[in-house]
Parts: C-alpha cells; sequence; structure tokens
C-alpha cells in the first residue's frame, strides 16, 4: 500500500461502512487476512473494536491452518524425493511463500502437487500409504484416470486436500513436460525449509490460465498475479507475451495482467499497458470481470462459471473446439467411480457425460419451458 491508497482509504472508513458485508465479501474473495494487514498497519481507529477482533481471529486461525498444510506439503515432497517420485508444489503454500513472502497473507484450502504422467499410479498409491484417500472411488482399471489430468484426494483425518495434477491445467493448455519445467524451477523458503517450484514466469503465465478458467470470480486470483509483477519489476512484457502466444495463451495472460493493472495498479510496462488498452476483446472480458466481481448470485455468493467467457480468452480456434469436445465428453470423477465398465470399453465413457448432460440440463430447460407456459 502507497501513501495515496492510505490516504484513500482513511477517508473511507470516515463513511458509514456495512462492516458485516465488508468480511463476508472479504472472505469469499480470499483477502481477509491482506484486509487484517493493512488496517492494522495503519492502526485504523474507527474500525469498530468488534470487527478487528473478528479480523484478527481469522488472521491468526488462517495462519495456524497454513502453517499445517505447509508442514504436510514438506512430508509429502521428502516421501515423493524417497521414492523417486519428481513432484513440483504449486499454487497453495508455494505461491503465499513466492508471491507474498509469508504463508499467513494467503488463504488456501488444499495442497497442488504436480507430477509426471508416467509416476501418476506410483504417487496415488504413494498418497494412500500415507493415509490419503481419493473423494472418488479409484475406477477398478486405475489407469484409467490418466484420462483427466488431476485427481483430487483427502487425508483420513479430513484436515487436508491435495490436487494431485499431471496436467498443470485440466484443458492442457500449459507446458506441462515435467523435466523442462524442472529446468525452469526456483527455490523459495517455506517453514525454514528450502523447496523448489515453478519459475516466476510459469507461475504467472499458470496463474492467468487458472483465472481465466475460473472467470477471475474471485480478487485473490487477482492478487495473486499483482504481487508476482509487484516482486518481479525487471519484467520483460515483450518477452511474456511471445511466450504467451507461443503457447496459445497470449489473451490469458494479456487478460490477467489487465485486471492487475487496471483494479490493483500492478506495474506493467508502459509499451505493454498501452497494447493491453488497446485490445478491444481483452478490455471486453476484462469490462465483465469487472463488473461481476462482487454479485452475490446463489448460497456461494459468487456468480458461477460461464465456459463461454473461458472459450473467448483462447487465442486458437482448435483449442476451444478442444475445450467444447472435452466438456460435452470427457467422463468427470463420478462417472469413472460410479459407471463400471471393463477396460476394452473405455470408450463408452464418452456416450455417458453426454447422456449424464442431457439429463440435467434437458430436464431443467424443460421445467423451465413448462413454468413458463404455466406463468402464462
Amino acid at each position: 500500500m502507497d501513501a495515496e491508497a492510505g490516504e484513500r482509504i482513511k477517508g473511507m472508513l470516515r463513511m458509514e461502512i456495512e462492516w458485516s458485508y465488508l468480511l463476508k465479501i472479504a472472505r469469499i474473495h480470499g483477502i481477509l487476512p491482506l484486509l487484517y494487514q493493512h488496517l492494522e498497519a495503519m492502526q485504523a481507529g474507527s474500525v469498530p473494536a468488534t470487527i478487528m477482533d473478528q479480523l484478527r481471529d481469522h488472521f491468526y486461525t488462517n495462519t495456524r491452518r497454513n502453517v499445517i498444510l505447509a508442514a504436510e506439503l514438506l512430508k509429502l515432497l521428502n516421501l515423493f524425493n524417497a521414492h523417486h517420485v519428481p513432484a513440483i508444489p504449486f499454487r497453495g503454500p508455494a505461491l503465499a511463500a513466492s508471491a507474498y513472502g509469508d504463508l499467513a497473507l494467503r488463504q488456501f484450502g488444499d495442497l497442488d502437487i504436480l507430477v509426471h504422467t508416467r509416476e501418476v499410479l506410483k504417487a496415488v498409491d504413494l498418497l494412500m500409504s500415507h493415509g490419503y484417500q481419493p473423494i472418488f472411488p479409484l475406477p477398478a482399471r486405475r489407469e484409467v484416470i490418466l484420462q483427466r489430468g488431476e485427481y483430487a484426494f483427502l487425508l483420513a483425518s479430513g484436515e487436508v486436500f491435495v490436487d494431485l495434477h499431471w496436467a498443470a491445467t485440466q484443458h492442457d493448455l500449459f507446458p506441462h513436460d515435467l523435466e523442462m519445467l524442472q529446468g525452469r524451477l526456483q527455490p523459495v523458503s517455506l517453514d525454514a525449509h528450502t523447496i523448489l517450484t515453478l519459475s516466476w514466469q510459469d507461475q504467472l503465465i499458470l496463474l492467468c490460465i487458472h483465472g481465466a478458467k475460473h472467470n477471475w470470480r474471485r480478487l485473490i486470483w487477482i492478487c495473486d498475479v499483482a504481487e508476482l509483477l509487484r516482486i518481479h519489476s525487471e519484467i520483460d512484457g515483450r518477452r511474456l507475451m511471445e511466450d504467451a502466444q507461443r503457447l496459445g495463451t497470449k489473451r490469458m495472460v494479456a487478460l490477467g495482467l489487465f485486471l492487475a493493472s487496471n483494479l490493483l495498479g500492478a506495474p506493467i510496462p508502459e509499451n505493454l499497458r498501452v497494447e493491453l488498452q488497446a485490445d478491444k476483446v481483452v478490455a471486453s472480458l476484462g469490462g465483465q470481470v469487472h463488473s461481476r466481481l462482487f454479485q452475490e448470485k446463489d448460497d456461494r455468493k459468487i456468480p458461477s462459471e460461464d465456459p463461454i467467457f473461458y472459450a473467448r480468452t483462447m487465442d486458437r480456434m482448435r483449442d476451444r473446439i478442444r475445450f467444447c469436445l472435452e466438456r460435452l465428453v470427457t467422463p468427470t470423477p463420478w462417472v469413472l467411480a460410479h459407471v463400471r465398465l471393463p477396460y476394452a470399453l473405455f470408450f463408452l465413457y464418452y456416450l455417458v457425460r453426454p447422456l449424464q448432460l442431457a439429463k440435467i440440463y434437458g430436464l431443467h430447460t424443460l421445467r423451465r419451458v413448462y413454468h413458463g407456459k404455466l406463468a402464462r
């Protein structure tokens, strides 16, 4: 926070604030620790004591949980290393340490670990030997799960979720060749230990893909990009965009930089800023994000994901077509767990997903039509 932002916040604090809404929306967007940090640093006496107490309680509760998750991540990395399974931690504790420099400043709920496709089944066995169980039962033929790209596990105590990845993104829009990524890993200090995580450039691209996939519905995802840009102010914008273009993710990265710059004042080179502002598609997508960032529509209090928005962020038509086909036919973990087919008939799983979608959305559409006729 700079002096100008501090003065603006002090001015806002003199207004009438609906504190219950502020705390609720900050929790939903994953920024309660940042809110507490800045208000505490400002020694803002106009904040009600009860509100500061709630923020402080959440901050230290979040800190304790993050320390537990970081310790568990170190155990898992040691476990994988002992069994010669190369693994890369990303997001979660690794991102908190590399982008914020402090585990306490970011909320995260699970551990993301990337392994090579050929090591997936071995990694699954190691997790289960360590007390983890898959969220969805594993198929009779475990190799079936390789068709997906990730699988979620929960520690028996119910305290820790692990997302095991073998494709950095579900739709394969990122170079997930482990040997290539390992050549660019960077060290980061985590709980007095040094671990290797993705380079900041790879993190930045991956964060922008993740944000686009989820329509940038949470402010914390924009904060992550902004913090990486602040720490690495030496960014070579031209090279970054060239790398993104080569991967087919230029628009996704452009949108992430656009949001971080426009909403949070993140520093980016002036020539790149001008280019982003002139991109009408990026500006349109950014406007959509901004307009619905704080909408509250359902019990989760954030808008549901819009696959059309995600498709618009893709550079290449072939990626859009592949995304649509995968969304229509790729079997979900639930399907793999509950529809048992012989491995020789695996291709039939690609018929189950369309039938499942037809059942869900077909009936929903019929109900809307029926109730619409009754209303007339």
